[in-house]
């Protein structure tokens, strides 16, 4: 229901049903932020308090490396190649950034689903909404190891997480 929300979609009825079902049983409700939990709340008609429990990250692994140089303009992002985590407005934000840094470089690391619309790989449609010139400046990845995507992280200029939901 919220994911739906947060899309700009109508949320199922009977999902909405099920969802308000188990968390009014639930014992507790935990949420990654004060906004997924109020929202939620908000669209399923919950009476109940929630915590807020924040991702976790392990900050003696993912920091920055003193042997690693960042690379100038690489933009980077990590997650699912999928229409919740923002890619397609980030792949339509991208025109404006290579206006200003036209060197600007996108790598796309994560696994990546199908569009939608189209049922095509979610990548070969994010390439359709790009300029033929800026094609070589967008890379995507697949799913690598965790050091792979900690090196790239390390590189980056900017990490963007764009996310929907999250």
């Amino acid at each position: 229901t919220y994911l739906n929300s947060e899309l700009g979609r109508k949320p199922s009825r009977i999902l909405q049903q099920f969802e308000r079902m188990a968390l009014s049983r639930a014992d507790q409700f935990i949420a990654v932020s004060d906004y997924v939990g109020r929202r939620t709340s908000e669209l399923i008609g919950l009476r109940k308090n929630y915590v807020v429990i924040h991702n976790a990250v392990d900050t003696t692994r993912f920091c920055p490396d003193p042997n690693t140089k960042t690379e100038e303009s690489l933009i980077v992002f990590v997650g699912s190649i999928d229409i919740k985590k923002g890619v397609i407005e980030l792949i339509r934000a991208m025109t404006d950034v290579w206006k200003k840094y036209p060197t600007a470089r996108l790598v796309l690391v994560g696994k990546e689903g199908k569009a939608s619309k189209t049922g095509q790989k979610m990548s070969d449609y994010l390439m359709s909404l790009i300029e033929p010139a800026y094609k070589e400046r967008i890379a995507f990845t697949g799913h690598i190891s965790h050091i792979l995507t900690l090196d790239y992280l390390r590189k980056a200029h900017v990490c963007c997480y764009p996310s929907h939901a999250e």
